[in-house]
């Protein structure tokens, strides 16, 4: 009898353990909407959402404190198709030793809350933390600020997300690198050098390209006020494909490559289209030769406005 009553005991205890780990943590994140990971702390209100790190930023040995302030939109409850909260302005706080420093940015197209920290280059004395941004017709960029002792700076915009670095300065987004089989990479930002380098077209002729869906090749004699796009959504049906196809002239195409064909890179030009006169890197414009020997421009390869 004793035994069954302390097995029945030990049942209780176990199951009642088990409800309060599982329920625990979500009573008391609902309560105070507060959560921590690692070393940062998020904090939501109606509008607003706050996220506090300690890092040290400035590689002197002694931890800042930071603070982002997102200002969101509020959202309306009971939408079936919840839209992610974004913000449109946020501020940044740093606090090192007794001084206190201020940043803020207005007017931005649905800002991810969220902060990076990266260490782009391991021999400044820099560790830097980017913010995410979607704009507003998914023209993605991360905003990359440092702060350097007495100022918090802003770096510079990246056109995409930021991707990867290589800890030597080099930083890639979701740009820099074409979106096909062998991502051949066009471009990088330089922190160092602080602008957008472009790979000499000499050393990317003659790589390849593979792409899964169709592709429009395009001629030389496109008009530049027009907007070309190469990249066909094969998804959409034939009958939407050709009307995509049908909307340019029978001049300006060379040819559509068929899905995964083979393409060779034979020229490069960033400074095309009439808005990137000074050369942009999200959409480059690439020539290449189709596996009949045919050549054409692959156009817009990364879609926005």
């Amino acid at each position: 009898m004793k035994k069954k009553s302390l097995a029945v005991l030990l049942c209780i205890a176990l199951t009642l353990g088990t409800i309060g780990c599982s329920n625990g943590s979500k009573i008391n994140t609902e309560k105070t909407k507060t959560a921590t990971t690692n070393n940062s702390q998020i904090s939501s209100s109606k509008n607003e959402q706050e996220v506090t790190f300690k890092r040290d930023i400035n590689k002197n040995g002694v931890e800042e404190n930071i603070k982002v302030i997102f200002k969101c939109e509020v959202q309306e409850k009971g939408l079936k198709d919840a839209i992610p909260i974004r913000a449109q302005s946020y501020e940044i706080h740093v606090t090192s030793g007794d001084k206190h420093y201020t940043y803020e940015a207005k007017d931005i197209s649905n800002v991810i809350p969220d902060v990076k920290f990266a260490d782009f280059d391991t021999k400044d004395n820099y560790i830097e933390f980017y913010i995410n941004s979607e704009g507003q017709s998914d023209d993605n960029n991360s905003a990359i600020y440092r702060f350097d002792g007495n100022n918090i700076k802003k770096i510079c915009d990246t056109a995409g997300f930021i991707s990867e670095y290589d800890r030597e300065g080099k930083i890639y987004s979701e740009y820099s690198k074409t979106h096909d089989k062998y991502a051949v990479t066009l471009s990088y930002y330089d922190i160092n050098k602080g602008k957008v380098q472009f790979l000499n077209k000499n050393s990317l002729i003659g790589k390849k390209l593979q792409y899964d869906n169709s592709l429009i090749l395009f001629t030389d004699y496109t008009d530049k006020s027009k907007s070309y796009k190469s990249c066909i959504d094969d998804n959409s049906g034939k009958e939407e494909v050709q009307k995509v196809i049908s909307n340019y002239s029978k001049y300006s195409i060379v040819k559509v490559c068929d899905p995964n064909e083979v393409l060779t890179i034979t020229d490069i030009d960033n400074t095309y289209h009439g808005l990137f006169k000074e050369g942009k890197e999200r959409n480059i414009r690439v020539k290449v030769k189709a596996s009949d020997g045919k050549e054409g421009w692959l156009e817009w390869l990364n879609g926005g406005d």
